[in-house]
């Protein structure tokens, strides 16, 4: 049994930008490591860039392991790329069983999934039975807590906010689907509209970091892309109580 309060183990966090690993002693991270992830790889690719990196900071086969991974997870640990722009070799992949036999046992989930019940268990949502929790980077996750426990789906599909729709959507997501928020409001989304304004080679956080400095164009950008009044480039995201539901919004 893990001790909440003082976590030890070894994370893994597989993203669409970016895969990082890290070894948590007594509830503080004492080494972490990252690297770029390649949205073209085949998922063995993964599995084996995970278990190197693990390897890197002490993980021994056995250890306490929560692996975090972009896109849906379903009840029987089988991998789906919601945005095929995103990941574009993952299809239907049994990435629970593949962990679990080449590097060790694990629990693998959804990453906004695995973020919503860490709020839960050890951040800002402990004091709520019900919230919702949503993160903001390559895409648009989500994750529920209801009930005080995490709401999930047999199909993964739970909590994922960023395919929902926009009014501010005008063209196809990755998902297949048109005008959701992930097409919208997600880094990548606001990357493009600051090329497509003659701003190349800037990130979604230097979008915003411009926007802070005042800078029109930038704000302008923002606000069309719904990022503006949703985010705010000089406020943080925080547990706010909703007192019509007894919950709390992250």
């Amino acid at each position: 049994m893990i001790d909440l309060k003082k976590p030890t183990g070894f994370a893994v966090d597989l993203g669409g930008t970016k895969t990082a690993v890290a070894r948590i002693v007594n509830g503080s991270i004492i080494n972490r490591l990252s690297v770029r992830t390649d949205g073209q790889a085949l998922p063995d690719t993964y599995v084996e860039t995970m278990g190197s990196m693990l390897a890197d900071i002490g993980y021994q086969h056995g250890d306490n392991l929560g692996v975090a991974i972009t896109g849906r997870v379903d009840a029987s640990g089988v991998w789906h790329a919601v945005n095929l722009s995103t990941l574009t070799e993952v299809a239907a992949i049994p990435i629970a069983a593949l962990i679990r036999e080449r590097i060790g046992p694990a629990n693998v989930m959804n990453d906004a999934a695995a973020a919503t019940l860490a709020e839960a268990k050890c951040g800002a949502g402990r004091e709520y039975q019900n919230f919702g929790y949503i993160t903001a980077s390559t895409g648009i996750g989500g994750g529920l807590f209801l009930g005080g426990r995490l709401h999930q789906s047999a199909n993964g599909f739970a909590g994922h906010v960023g395919f929902t729709s926009s009014p501010l959507g005008k063209q196809m997501c990755g998902s297949g689907r048109f005008g959701t928020v992930e097409s919208v409001a997600a880094g990548r989304a606001i990357a493009q509209a600051a090329l497509a304004s003659g701003y190349p080679d800037l990130d979604a956080k230097q979008v915003f970091e411009s926007a802070g400095r005042g800078e029109k164009w930038a704000e302008d950008t923002l606000s069309l892309h719904d990022a503006l009044p949703i985010y705010g480039p000089k406020t943080s995201l925080r547990t706010q109580p909703s007192p019509s539901l007894n919950s709390a919004r992250i």
